[in-house]
């Protein structure tokens, strides 16, 4: 009797926990999809409203996704919308990579996890005209950014895992390329096999975005919390 007792409290505390695991897994996944998703609508309504750009000839010219930064954003009438756009994504990745550790115990795509979100701070907290700090902490966000979707690759099922490890290749690769327009001012229009260094920077950080997305709502949907994310080491 003692014996079974003692097996029916063990199940309990092991469906509690279960239970609890669950929730921190749902939260986790909530706040990476969140996070994302109004970062880049905060990018698109920014992008709609930014006032252009006044040449030293007097010309003026609108902003184009093709050939400006993201981070121009960051400047002026825009950067309200940005930079808090930009903190609180950091902030929900770092929050979400902190629950979900306490489920996964993957410590390496938490880190990587944890890093990009300090970088996406970063980046909010000081504009483009501040450098290099704005470019060391782009950096931060994008590199573990990038690596944190490669390495979910052992967490997930197919087609999810294929697709996550096919998203950060995208990215880190595009951040190569994208060696060859540092240093461009905000309005040079240099192209590089024909594309200009907005279309390439959004080639790093796009698929970033869409890996939070997918990743977070895999979180979210999960029934074995554990299995998402870090039961393969």
């Amino acid at each position: 009797m003692s014996a079974d007792l003692a097996r029916g409290k063990l199940g309990n505390v092991i469906n509690d926990r279960v239970a609890a695991d669950r929730v921190k897994a749902k939260v986790a996944g909530s706040l990476f999809a969140v996070g994302a998703l109004q970062w880049f609508f905060c990018v698109l309504i920014a992008e709609a409203l930014h006032p252009g750009f006044t040449l030293p000839t007097n010309q003026w010219i609108p902003y184009s996704n093709q050939m400006h930064y993201v981070s121009e954003l960051g400047v002026g009438s825009t950067a309200l919308i940005f930079n808090l756009s930009t903190i609180g994504l950091g902030l929900l990745i770092t929050c979400a990579s902190v629950l979900s550790y306490l489920v996964r115990r993957a410590k390496l795509l938490t880190a990587c996890l944890v890093l990009a979100g300090i970088g996406a701070v970063g980046v909010g907290v000081f504009s483009t005209e501040v450098q290099p700090t704005h470019g060391i902490f782009q950096a931060l966000a994008l590199i573990p950014g990038a690596w944190a979707a490669i390495l979910s690759f052992r967490r997930a099922d197919a087609p999810v895992s294929y697709v996550s490890a096919l998203l950060g290749v995208v990215s880190l690769a595009s951040a190569i390329a994208f060696f060859r327009y540092l240093g461009l001012g905000a309005n040079d229009m240099s192209t590089f096999a024909g594309l200009g260094k907005g279309v390439m920077e959004r080639l790093v950080i796009y698929p970033i975005i869409l890996w939070l997305i997918g990743y977070g709502y895999q979180s979210y949907c999960s029934q074995r919390p554990g299995d998402v994310g870090g039961h393969r080491s």
